[in-house]
């Protein structure tokens, strides 16, 4: 269901027959809404609403107001400066003011003026050092003659990095700082302000080797991402190594015995971008069928007919309704039964049918599963077992080659806020399943019952400090490995190794790359580049000769 901060209708009184009601095209409308925040996310919110009589014989007596959040308080209105109480129904997470109109001006062009205001906690988002505004559109507000926007925030705040609409006026005081937008009120008004969010997290996992013979097993890290870099705190144990997949996962390996159990804790930190400004690691295009983007003629010809992957995330916020009542369901229904069914479908049937139709459109397109951070989970829904997770898309863009990600499932039920063009500082990606649709598994599925958590994530005070690069030489006769011995990985880096310069495009941690016809250096080469493992044995050689010419001395 979506939610609307909508102007839902008004009703008029036609003098000679009372209970007839006319167009709202009878009326001439004037918007003009405030949004004045504190340093917390609190709203208090003021719209004033003029509404000019285009005939001489019909004015209003009602008029309904229908907001997007189920709590909102200290509703007031007044109609042409006069105190009136209105009516205040909340169902779920839309609050409804019905509001008598008494006294209205009466006659050919003259108008009458309500005031409402209340408070809300529900337009701001605050993650750490940054804090995200979502305005929900007014309906019918492009068919105003004026629709002005005016919010204020407190001189506290970040910098404003984005804002979905452009802002016509912008102007600061001692206290606060003021942005106006003129128009566009069919669309949602989303505002960042501050750059990046960090996250700590706390993944738990359970590894098994049920066969009779010694077995490699491997567990999906969060990876790096064009929106996000990890950190690795602590893993333990250590895998083996953590390798990267085509879709730029890190899968990190471990030896198990026969009929084993390993449990792996791995505490990471997160920072996340809405917008893709760092490198992404994945190697692939994935394109084509697989379980759950079924390429069935309903697709291909959804495909056909929408274009472009702008139309389809369009397409999605109008055609599929999320179902809250399946977020607990298991069973995933794939691509063609969301096309078949629009009315069950969750985050994941959002997904899947985006991916499935852009493939069909020869788009390159995979889905995430990940985790979000958000303090509304009615607007902006997760799926749900025992750790809750989310599922979203991301598509190579035709031109740039720049890998994507886009939410219709939150554009949709937030009644249209900006997904599309970026995402918001709360979605941190888990694992990206292009190659297959269902593997790597994510954070939260390794677990033999499905009681407990495996996923702990808190948000940082401080924003998250990429550490320096660490790594060291493990020889193996002709061939040698330049292993990342740091906490994040290695990206971009010309490395001089022995007087012989070594180029890393991309290395994770505990990852390993290849090194042929390693030339031999000086002994500091050797002591720095190849660590205490091939030093001790010479510190000790030497420690032995002293004492051999100083016992024959004696």
């Amino acid at each position: 269901m979506k939610k609307f901060f909508a102007l839902l209708s008004t009703f008029y009184f036609l003098l000679s027959t009372p209970h007839s009601s006319h167009a709202i095209s009878e009326f001439r409308t004037n918007m003009e809404t405030t949004y004045e925040f504190d340093e917390v996310g609190n709203a208090n919110i003021s719209h004033i609403i003029g509404l000019t009589n285009n005939l001489s014989h019909i004015y209003p007596t009602t008029y309904n107001l229908s907001v997007s959040s189920g709590d909102i308080k200290d509703v007031k209105v007044a109609v042409m400066g006069d105190s009136v109480s209105p009516q205040v129904d909340s169902q779920n997470s839309t609050t409804s003011i019905h509001i008598p109109v008494r006294n209205p001006k009466i006659g050919k062009d003259q108008k009458t003026t309500l005031d409402i205001s209340y408070n809300t906690l529900s337009f701001a988002e605050i993650i750490g050092e940054t804090i995200s505004l979502t305005l929900p559109k007014t309906a019918k507000g492009n068919e105003a003659e004026t629709f002005v926007r005016k919010v204020i925030v407190p001189n506290t705040y970040p910098e404003l990095s984005y804002s979905s609409i452009k802002v016509n006026e912008a102007s600061s005081s001692a206290q606060s700082r003021s942005y106006v937008f003129t128009g566009s009120g069919d669309q949602n008004l989303t505002l960042h302000f501050g750059t990046t969010a960090s996250y700590d997290l706390k993944l738990s996992y359970l590894l098994k080797n049920n066969t009779s013979i010694a077995a490699t097993s491997e567990l999906a890290l969060p990876p790096d991402t064009a929106y996000q870099r990890v950190v690795i705190n602590e893993i333990s144990p250590k895998p083996t190594e953590i390798v990267l997949d085509s879709d730029g996962n890190w899968l990190a390996r471990y030896q198990l015995p026969p009929h084993s159990k390993q449990d792996v804790i791995a505490d990471l930190s997160i920072i996340v971008s809405p917008t893709p400004v760092y490198f992404d690691p994945s190697s692939s295009a994935p394109m084509g069928e697989d379980t759950y983007w079924e390429q069935s003629s309903s697709v291909k010809r959804l495909a056909t007919n929408l274009k472009n992957p702008e139309n389809l995330y369009n397409y999605l916020l109008e055609s599929l309704s999320y179902d809250y009542a399946q977020i607990s369901r298991q069973k995933r229904l794939g691509a063609a039964a969301a096309l078949a069914s629009p009315e069950s479908a969750i985050c994941t049937e959002f997904t899947d049918l985006f991916v499935a139709t852009s493939r069909a459109m020869g788009i390159p397109s995979r889905a995430i599963i990940g985790y979000a951070v958000t303090s509304n989970n009615t607007l902006k829904p997760q799926g749900s077992n025992i750790d809750i997770l989310h599922a979203y898309p991301e598509y190579q863009d035709p031109s740039s080659k720049v890998w994507k990600s886009v939410d219709p499932t939150w554009g949709h039920t937030t009644g249209g806020s900006e997904y599309f063009d970026l995402l918001d500082f709360g979605h941190i990606t888990f694992v990206r399943w292009g190659s297959s649709s269902s593997y790597p598994l994510p954070a939260g599925s390794y677990r033999e019952n499905r009681a407990g958590k495996q996923i702990e994530v808190s948000i940082r005070s401080e924003s998250l400090k990429i550490p320096e690069i660490s790594y060291k030489i493990e020889p193996n006769n002709e061939i040698s490995y330049l292993v990342n011995t740091g906490r994040s990985a290695i990206i971009n880096e010309k490395l001089l190794i022995n007087n012989q310069e070594v180029s890393i495009v991309y290395l994770p941690p505990f990852g390993k790359q290849q090194i042929s016809n390693l030339k031999p250096g000086s002994w500091q080469d050797l002591f720095h580049e190849y660590g205490t493992f091939i030093m001790i044995p010479f510190v000790l050689l030497l420690i032995s000769l002293f004492y051999l010419i100083w016992k024959k001395k004696c």
